[in-house]
């Protein structure tokens, strides 16, 4: 039996431990059409996929990090569907050697204020956030950023991945609503 540390929330995320929030999933790499992806598991019953968009298949975070050490999942997540927590995710943006960010993502982290960590790849950063706007789930290509797309969740039926590697030294959630809306103003004007 595999038995793994805790991971443990930087308080900036404390809020999502809440005992009543039961928001949580497990998650494990799958490759599917030839390309890794990290499907939802229930944390209760990890043999079990859960569903970003059916509470009755999230469990609390307790019982998400017991599922963890236990070695049934490589991860935990969040669900995001009707909550106020918001993300920004930015793939390869990050050299996983050096820690160091691309100046794009390096700035928007800067500019939201907000919880912002390493994702599981090693390559990439996710913002947290709160938001209260309307649903919004989005994916662009960041122009002249070397492959670098940025994705935006606001009330979406989509889980987030939450590893607890912080960067930065942010100590709570703040508002990105306006940080969300003016990717998607930049980035749909980029495409026209």
């Amino acid at each position: 039996m595999t038995v793994r540390p805790a991971i443990i929330l930087p308080p900036a995320l404390a809020p999502l431990g809440n005992k009543r929030r039961r928001r949580w999933v497990l998650w494990r790499w799958e490759t599917r059409k030839g390309k890794p992806t990290k499907p939802p598991l229930r944390a209760d019953a990890p043999s079990r996929y859960a569903d970003a968009t059916d509470p009755s298949t999230w469990t609390d975070l307790s019982t998400a990090v017991a599922a963890y050490c236990a070695g049934n999942g490589a991860g935990i997540g969040f669900a995001l569907k009707n909550s106020a927590v918001a993300a920004i995710d930015l793939d390869d943006c990050r050299n996983k050697q050096t820690g160091e960010l691309v100046p794009y993502a390096a700035d928007l982290i800067r500019r939201a204020g907000s919880y912002a960590e390493i994702t599981p790849s090693n390559e990439g950063a996710r913002i947290i956030g709160l938001a209260r706007g309307r649903p919004l789930h989005r994916k662009f290509n960041v122009p002249g950023a070397n492959g670098l797309s940025v994705e935006v969740y606001r009330k979406a039926d989509h889980f987030i991945t939450v590893a607890g590697l912080q960067i930065g030294d942010a100590t709570k959630l703040v508002k990105i609503d306006k940080i969300l809306d003016g990717i998607v103003a930049e980035l749909d004007g980029e495409k026209k």
